[in-house]
């Protein structure tokens, strides 16, 4: 099993601006908690959002590239799975 490094982030994230450089995201992430999770890995890519509220999250893994999602989970719930 991979090691997960978890680094708390905040709102000037350089990876979600990357991905999505965009007003709408600038002023959704100014009001959404949410974390980092840098796998242990070989790829260039790898690592793991989730974005929480009170009582929800959804967490995305994307690996290979910053367009790649593999895993799209809610709630303990996969949606979504590339094996």
């Amino acid at each position: 099993m991979k090691k997960i490094v978890q680094q708390k982030i905040t709102n000037q994230s350089n990876v979600l601006k990357i991905l999505f450089n965009n007003e709408e995201l600038d002023q959704y992430i100014e009001k959404v908690d949410f974390e980092e999770h840098f796998l242990d890995s070989s790829k260039v890519f790898d690592y793991i959002i989730t974005v929480w509220n009170k009582k929800e999250y959804v967490k995305v893994r994307i690996s290979d590239s910053h367009m790649h999602v593999v895993c799209i989970e809610k709630n303990g719930k996969i949606y979504f799975k590339l094996l």
